[in-house]
């Protein structure tokens, strides 16, 4: 569960910021201090990435309070950075999370959900950014599924070279399935299979059922493999080729 309450000196650093809106002001974050203030995740960083300002403060106002330079910012030794350029989910703002209710007077801080957070980094993809993805996946855990149909129908369409952020993602989920043990599993078109992962070497077929159920089934050739992803109904053809034919374990 995130932290409830701010650590220092961000808890002075937004208490300070407060006290100098205009008024009622919400502003959107991610990045570093998402990742670590609100997830609890262990991550050293000095500045709140902000990619939207609304209210009575404009950018320009907050910028000036807390941006880097400020006299906030020497007194704190940590800034506001508005982020003018980032890839994102097109739909983040429907996701994001109201946190620190009742702290402030006028601010109010809104985050990234997690997959949105972790999204925003596949751009840039810095040693930095992998690493984060690890965290999340290792603490709060990322969904698989929900991380490539989030990119494929709200972001792949911004990115000026998605074959690059194509393959970033396939070796983020290689790294997040590792991390669980498991195996890639590919989303496939099934009013009751969600998702497909099979293992040659070891001749295992992963089911991810769409009630969330996962099943292995063991000994299954790489042919029936091939045949099930090519079925006109995959779920007929689990019913039928599948369940009942080979030894099996739920996950």
């Amino acid at each position: 569960m995130p932290p409830e309450q701010l650590h220092e000196p961000w808890r002075s650093f937004l208490h300070d910021i407060d006290a100098q809106l205009a008024g009622p002001t919400e502003i959107h974050c991610f990045g570093g201090f998402v990742v670590a203030e609100y997830y609890g995740l262990a991550r050293p960083t000095a500045d709140v990435d902000i990619i939207q300002v609304r209210g009575a403060s404009d950018v320009a106002d907050v910028q000036r309070i807390g941006g880097k330079g400020s006299p906030l910012a020497k007194k704190h030794r940590v800034y506001l950075d508005i982020v003018t350029v980032a890839d994102v989910p097109e739909r983040y703002e429907e996701r994001l999370l109201d946190v620190y209710a009742g702290e402030f007077r006028n601010l109010r801080v809104r985050v990234f959900e997690r997959h949105d957070l972790a999204l925003a980094k596949l751009g840039r993809n810095q040693d930095y950014d992998r690493e984060d993805v690890r965290r999340l996946a290792q603490g709060p855990g990322l969904d698989i599924a929900i991380l490539q149909q989030r990119y494929r129908d709200e972001l792949r369409w911004q990115l000026g070279n998605p074959d690059r952020e194509d393959l970033t993602l396939e070796l983020w989920i290689e790294m997040i399935t590792e991390l669980r043990g498991g195996m890639k599993r590919t989303p496939v078109d099934s009013s009751a299979i969600a998702s497909v992962g099979y293992d040659e070497s070891r001749q295992i077929l992963e089911l991810e059922y769409i009630d969330g159920d996962v099943y292995r089934y063991f000994d299954v050739p790489a042919a029936l493999h091939r045949s099930l992803l090519h079925a006109p109904s995959i779920g007929q053809f689990v019913n039928t080729e599948i369940k009942g034919a080979f030894r099996y374990e739920k996950v």
